[in-house]
């Protein structure tokens, strides 16, 4: 302000072209080529009563475009890639576990997803979902999904820069009395948060269709090379509550749960046990059976959604 305030008086005039904030965020806008980057307004309403809420929506490619375009990322200190050929097969230096693509996961996915291995490369994503509040005074809240890759390493994910929005999804709690909200069923409630969580994915779906990331320029360190992008999905990160709806469990904590586990059939019995054979884990073509013949009862017995779930 001193600054500006002697400028002012030495009779310097800034002659402005941009003189409102509108304008200036323009001209900032075309100045730093940031246009893809503006996100999508998407109005969604919701069963039953055709509650309508905008969805602010980011093109999944585009953003994962800055993200490694992102020099202060992109280089060869925070890259989990093979030391010997940056575009191949990540193989662990000393062998052994430590980030993401040293595990099995990794290796599972390159197997079933890499065909072309001269041109091929697996960028594997990372997803983090979690309520966020904007403003307490004005009951401001968003659910927030956010992601990066897991080519960088730990250290450089711990930092904020290093992941993109995908979607901003603003909370339908809000809109409703506490007599209102508690009148709905989980099994609504758990509808409607998949058609919200379906809007925000629908770039990143499309991202991964056969031939939708080919011939891309992939530049990792000071090498680029020309490759065909293969975009798994390897984990999400968040709360336990968020999990639950993400993986359509339905929330119950109280001492007589039927189950114990979100990955398996898991009852209290269980707990008598020590053998791994004692319980089977849930598979999503199950799931998805299960939800396509309507068989709620069986749906209900393991604690799962009875409707399709976005992810």
């Amino acid at each position: 302000m001193n600054w500006a305030k002697d400028a002012y008086h030495t009779g310097y005039t800034f002659n402005c072209k941009s003189t409102s904030y509108e304008s200036q965020i323009k001209h900032l806008e075309i100045y730093s080529n940031l246009g893809f980057l503006r996100p999508q307004v998407k109005q969604v309403t919701l069963p039953p009563d055709n509650l309508q809420l905008n969805v602010t929506c980011f093109n999944f490619t585009s953003m994962l475009s800055d993200l490694l375009n992102d020099k202060s990322l992109n280089k060869m200190s925070n890259l989990v890639v093979n030391q010997n050929d940056r575009f191949a097969k990540y193989e662990s230096p000393n062998g052994r576990l430590g980030e993401v693509n040293s595990g099995y996961w990794y290796q599972h996915a390159y197997s079933t997803m890499i065909h072309d291995y001269q041109k091929d490369f697996l960028l594997p994503i990372i997803f983090a979902m979690d309520k966020t509040t904007i403003s307490n005074s004005t009951h401001l809240h968003v659910y927030a999904v956010m992601f990066t890759t897991t080519i960088f390493d730990c250290k450089t994910r711990n930092q904020a820069h290093a992941w993109r929005p995908l979607g901003y999804i603003p909370i339908e709690r809000i809109y409703y009395s506490s007599r209102q909200w508690k009148s709905m069923s989980s099994s609504l409630k758990s509808v409607r948060a998949n058609i919200l969580f379906d809007t925000v994915l629908q770039t990143f779906r499309e991202a991964q269709k056969k031939g939708a990331l080919i011939d891309i320029p992939l530049q990792l360190g000071n090498k680029t090379k020309t490759v065909n992008l293969k975009i798994p999905l390897a984990y999400i990160i968040g709360d336990i509550q968020g999990g639950d709806g993400i993986c359509g469990r339905s929330a119950y904590y109280q001492a007589d749960a039927c189950h114990i586990c979100r990955m398996c059939d898991a009852t209290p019995d269980a707990y008598s046990f020590i053998d791994v054979d004692s319980c089977n884990l849930l598979v999503m073509t199950d799931i998805i059976s299960l939800c396509n013949n309507n068989m709620l009862a069986e749906l209900d017995a393991l604690i799962q959604a009875r409707n399709w779930q976005a992810f």
